[in-house]
């Protein structure tokens, strides 16, 4: 999940997180593991060519 933010027409900024929880069992029950975690981070995307880009806009 994350959030973002047009700052130009070529440039977007935002943030993103994320939960994860997993369990696994072997050798028929005797070893278990579980863990859970999160991460967050932010990102940027920067237009670098018009190429391909519409102009209907």
């Amino acid at each position: 999940m994350g959030l973002d933010r047009r700052i130009t027409n070529d440039l977007v900024v935002g943030m993103t997180v994320s939960l994860e929880k997993s369990s696994t069992d072997a050798f028929d029950g005797t070893l278990g593991i579980d863990t859970d975690g999160f991460s967050f981070g932010p990102y940027a995307a920067y237009r670098l060519s018009n190429t391909g880009r519409s102009t209907d806009r």
